[in-house]
């Protein structure tokens, strides 16, 4: 539980006999196990040994492994829903269990399991494996009172359900005596009157599905769909953030998780907030290949907030009230796309009062906000490289008070108020200093300085994509052969070993990188902007085979996988695109 863990951090006093009685019910493993077994459909021996004899609970597996103490290093689950206050040690409905992540162990979803063909055969999405706050599987729409006034700010005293007005008013008066049922009113409301401001029916959720406590990266958490979080508890400690995960302090490695549908309602600006993941400082947790998707906060950071290395991830459809609808902080994101969220500065991004950070080869489609649709920065100095700023509402870059270093990138087609033009794109605040250099930015006057920047059109492949909406997977800002972005970037900029584009080719091909995130002229040899028989009588002589790289200096541009060799998987890729 995190309530427990946290109090042991804070009273070292009995700790160790609490820990000391965690591990003495822990269910029994012998030590020859180095990998246990969960799965909720095995009906033999439960003692995780084997899939068939498999744990039911994923909490009685966790335990195994903590009690171990290093034998074991390997927790397998099977497809399947596993809720935190399941097993043997636990309370049913207690809202403050947590699967709780170990150093030394990887717990690993997307298993078949007992009963299949190849019970360890393993595919995240054929065999999803999920770990939900629901904890009495009864979320649902409430059948009554959703748009009671309750639940938002309005210009008189008390509301209009009398049962919820009592409840608020019964512990601050103010809420019936001011002239205005206030934010701080609405906000308590959402956790004494619960079911009446929520839209699922998931007040008696757990307040973090998962937790990490101090943990190092190889605590492994891989494979995951984490959801139905809902961290509600007004002003108490943390049980107002970090629905789908909390972090106190850690560094834990997640890969291929996805965090959907939690919510934080009573986060504080600064402090909390994070409907799917709040990670605390120092912890630098790395999340590759993990996606949040339609995660909720009243405050700030509806995917994620706090610190934390994202690679490859996808923020999709994420609210804030406050700033930060895919994210509020983080440290580095890589190849990461943020589209369609939204929040009141900072719809895709905020980062305030954090210094640095960078941002690579990463894209922002289809946010909104109130100010900074795509990126709101207070107080900072972020590094952005090859991103594409698209189609955001409330424009695409606010920088307030702040020091942003751009290179090669394209911030077009983002709208405020104004209009569409270059003060849309990037909105310049009081005492901000950005520096932009080699980046295509729409209605282009000079004004914000720099070098090698232009006004011309990116000439995108299709930025809102076949459905006409910004912001949605579909989104294509790859260039077409007639952009001016082509080979249009920093002509001293040298790609790091293995460094791939959005799409994941070869950062820099044909010599020089170019503007926004993704790399013109994959299959190209000859760069002529052209894929044709010149370049298919050049395959021949960069083939390598399959793990034979590395190959000829110019023969990247055949490695359409990004995996380091020119192989018959590369020429299927080539074959699509040949004529083109």
């Amino acid at each position: 539980m995190v309530r427990e863990w946290f109090v042991c951090r804070n009273r070292q006093v009995g700790c160790g006999i609490r820990l000391l009685a965690a591990i003495a019910f822990a269910p029994a493993v012998g030590s020859a196990h180095p990998a246990l077994y969960v799965d909720d459909s095995a009906t033999g021996a439960n003692d995780g040994s084997s899939w068939c004899d498999a744990f039911v609970y994923l909490q009685d597996a966790v335990a195994a492994a903590r009690a171990s103490r290093g034998p074991v290093t390997e927790i397998r689950v099977a497809q399947g829903t596993y809720r935190p206050c399941q097993g043997a040690n636990q309370t049913p409905g207690d809202r403050t269990a947590s699967f709780e992540l170990v150093n030394g162990v990887a717990i690993r979803g997307g298993y078949a399991g007992c009963g299949a063909a190849d019970a360890n055969a393993r595919d995240i999405l054929v065999y999803q494996t999920i770990l939900s706050g629901d904890l009495k599987n009864d979320d649902a729409l409430p059948a009554s009172a959703a748009g009671s006034d309750c639940c938002a700010e309005h210009r008189t005293p008390g509301c209009d359900d009398a049962v919820c007005e009592q409840m608020v008013c019964g512990v601050y008066a103010a809420c019936c005596t001011n002239s205005t049922w206030n934010k701080f009113c609405a906000d308590a409301a959402a956790y004494l009157c619960c079911n009446l401001c929520s839209d699922a029916n998931n007040c008696d959720n757990s307040y973090h599905v998962v937790a990490s406590v101090g943990t190092d990266a190889t605590a492994i958490l891989d494979g995951f769909t984490i959801i139905g979080g809902h961290a509600n508890v007004l002003g108490a400690g943390d049980n107002d953030s970090g629905a789908g995960m909390i972090n106190f302090g850690g560094s834990p490695t997640l890969r291929n998780c996805t965090f959907r549908e939690n919510v934080s309602r009573v986060g504080y600006y600064y402090t909390g907030g994070g409907g799917g993941v709040y990670s605390r400082p120092p912890g630098q947790p790395t999340f590759t290949n993990c996606t949040f998707r339609g995660n909720t906060t009243d405050q700030s950071g509806g995917g994620g907030f706090g610190t934390g290395t994202f690679v490859k991830c996808l923020f999709i459809g994420n609210k804030a009230g406050s700033a930060g609808g895919g994210m509020d902080g983080g440290s580095a994101f890589t190849n990461c796309k943020f589209l369609g969220n939204s929040a009141g500065a900072g719809g895709g991004l905020s980062r305030s009062l954090i210094g640095g950070g960078t941002l690579v080869n990463c894209l922002f489609s289809g946010n909104r906000a109130g100010g900074g649709g795509a990126v709101y920065t207070y107080l900072g100095s972020p590094r952005f490289t090859n991103c594409t700023f698209s189609g955001n509402t409330g424009g695409g870059f606010f920088s307030d008070e702040s020091e942003e270093q751009l290179a090669n990138c394209i911030l077009w087609g983002n709208v405020d108020g104004s209009g569409m033009g270059e003060a849309a794109q990037f909105r310049k605040g009081v005492n901000s200093w950005p520096s932009i250099n080699y980046s295509s930015v729409q209605g282009w006057t000079g004004a914000l300085g720099g070098v090698g920047n232009i006004g011309d059109a990116p000439a995108f492949i299709n930025a809102n994509g076949s459905d006409d909406v910004f912001g949605t997977e579909d989104d294509n800002v790859g260039l077409m052969v007639t952009s001016p972005c082509i080979d249009a970037g920093d002509p001293g900029f040298v790609a790091q070993p293995g460094e791939t584009d959005l799409e994941g080719h070869a950062r820099v091909l044909c010599g020089r990188v170019d503007m926004g995130a993704y790399e013109f002229g994959i299959g190209d040899y000859d760069c002529n902007q052209s894929v044709d028989l010149a370049d298919f009588s050049s395959w021949q002589a960069c083939m390598t085979g399959p793990h034979s790289g590395p190959y000829e200096p110019g023969c990247e541009v055949f490695d359409f996988n990004a995996d380091g060799d020119v192989d018959l998987l590369d020429f299927d890729a080539f074959q699509m695109i040949f004529g083109r």
